[in-house]
């Protein structure tokens, strides 16, 4: 089970310079560039960095005087789970914000499966539930338009949603639903930092009640996520290379004006 859980959203708060969060971050996205963004939640300043077809991978957010040193980041979709690796591996101290952990399942019946294993959920933890959706269609196999459960609260620590993604973005997938625990501490954050998807959603009583009986209850196999690539002995090193010299490799992009290319010009220009 634990395989097929993923981040679809990331958002932390990490205590460095502006400049070396955006440094680090672009050297795990080779090809992308950053873009001017508008700041929320009383910050004043903000970029996305943008992949070659366009799309949005991440945002941050810094400055203001009601937010202090600390740069917000964030991501979400597709792009969340890669995104918190690479939080992760240049910034291992951190503060999580919020996380969003979910598994998919694409097959005939998971629906009624797992709207069936959420509300018996909910009623075990003693927490409320909410259907959204026709009405009376809870139990059918198949509605017109999507339908959703949400248990819990959003001002809680942590709430689950299960609803039909195929129905929403995809609709040559219409058995396609997923189930997504939203979690959002409110102390001890840097303790998460490094956790799994697992341990994060055992950390609250409704998280360990829905994703510990999760795949006996629901009668079809995860969706599977892609293949676990083990990381290369070239790529090991590549990493620690750039996480010993990160400071060093930062000054010289400044010293050229940004310009990555004449960064790796100047990196191999004697060896090359």
């Amino acid at each position: 089970m634990q395989s097929a859980l993923f981040f679809d959203w990331y958002s932390a708060s990490i205590q460095a310079p502006v400049e070396t969060v955006v440094g680090l971050l672009h050297l795990a996205y080779n090809g992308h560039v950053w873009e001017i963004a508008t700041p929320r939640h009383g910050y004043t300043h903000s970029d996305k960095l943008v992949n070659p077809a366009g799309d949005t991978v991440l945002q941050i957010m810094y400055g203001g005087s009601s937010q202090g040193s600390k740069v917000h980041v964030s991501s979400s979709g597709v792009h969340a789970h890669r995104f918190a690796c690479a939080v992760r591996e240049a910034f291992p101290v951190h503060e999580v914000v919020r996380v969003d952990v979910a598994i998919d399942y694409d097959d005939q019946g998971v629906w009624r499966s797992l709207y069936a294993h959420g509300v018996a959920v909910s009623t075990a933890t003693s927490v409320s539930n909410r259907f959204i959706g026709e009405a009376e269609t809870e139990n059918n196999d198949v509605t017109d338009s999507g339908r959703s459960l949400y248990i819990g609260s959003r001002s809680s620590v942590s709430m689950i949603r299960i609803y039909e993604k195929g129905k929403k973005d995809d609709k040559t997938r219409p058995n396609w639903v997923r189930a997504e625990f939203e979690f959002k501490p409110k102390t001890n954050r840097s303790a998460f930092a490094q956790m799994s998807p697992l341990d994060i959603v055992n950390n609250t009583k409704l998280g360990r009640a829905f994703f510990s009986q999760l795949v006996g209850s629901v009668k079809s196999k995860p969706v599977k996520c892609g293949t676990v690539r083990l990381e290369t002995d070239h790529e090991r090193s590549l990493r620690h290379l750039k996480t010993q010299y990160q400071n060093i490799l930062l000054a010289e992009l400044k010293r050229l004006d940004g310009c990555y290319e004449s960064l790796g010009l100047s990196l191999l220009s004697d060896i090359a």
